[in-house]
């Protein structure tokens, strides 16, 4: 499928303050019953000899995926 963007998943996008920042989204499904079960998510900035990287996961269960649904 074709999106339209030129811009490749992998290559870093340049901030404001001229940091490559990588972001990322890594997400795991259970398979029985069918659920996303955890989320992982992940920024990365390099530069000259600072390097920032924060992640952040998040761990659910069918249980809160009902509650969370049903307020909605």
């Amino acid at each position: 499928m074709d999106t339209g963007s030129d811009v490749d998943e992998l290559t870093p996008l340049t901030r404001f303050d001229g940091f490559p920042v990588r972001r990322r989204g890594y997400q795991h499904v259970k398979m029985f019953p069918m659920y996303r079960d955890k989320y992982l998510f992940e920024v990365l900035a390099l530069r000259n000899n600072v390097f920032i990287g924060s992640a952040a996961l998040q761990a659910t269960t069918p249980q809160w995926n009902q509650k969370v649904a049903a307020a909605m």
